[in-house]
């Protein structure tokens, strides 16, 4: 897992398909306009889904994992809490669908952040990810999730 600020992209340039997820998220955070659909970068291997939720109490969420993508998520507006724990650690709670390469889980939190405009997560497949936890109050976020094709 990796909790940074997109203004740091530079760090991540030997990595190029997050790389390319991150310039994608700066061009968009500049621009301030959020496209409508899925945005393809290097096909099905390196893609962006706009997003938009209402976070909820933490006691209403629960864990997701991936086995084909790593996710990278960008909040656009609000702040989103995410927890991260090892999917090892987790109890399944729906079983795999690897049509939609989702499965879900619960279990103890590893880490937890709140994450603000502007900045990112990167989860690979062994780290499962609770996203919308709200901080105070439920919260509209606006968000961008990268999808990069794990190796």
């Amino acid at each position: 897992m990796i909790y940074d600020s997109v203004e740091n992209r530079m760090k991540y340039k030997d990595n190029a398909d997050l790389f390319a997820v991150l310039e994608y998220f700066a061009s968009v955070l500049h621009s301030g306009s959020v496209p409508e659909s899925r945005t393809e970068l290097h096909g099905s291997d390196v893609f962006v889904n706009p997003v938009t939720l209402e976070t909820k109490p933490q006691e209403q969420c629960v864990y997701e994992a991936h086995k084909n993508y790593c996710d990278v998520h960008c909040i656009i507006s609000g702040t989103e809490g995410i927890a991260v724990s090892g999917t090892a650690a987790l109890t399944e709670h729906t079983p795999y669908d690897a049509q939609k390469d989702i499965g879900f889980y619960t279990g103890p939190v590893s880490q937890f952040y709140y994450l603000k405009p502007g900045e990112f997560m990167y989860c690979p497949p062994e780290d499962a990810h609770m996203v919308a936890v709200m901080q105070d109050k439920p919260e509209h976020i606006v968000k961008l999730v990268g999808k990069i094709r794990a190796q």
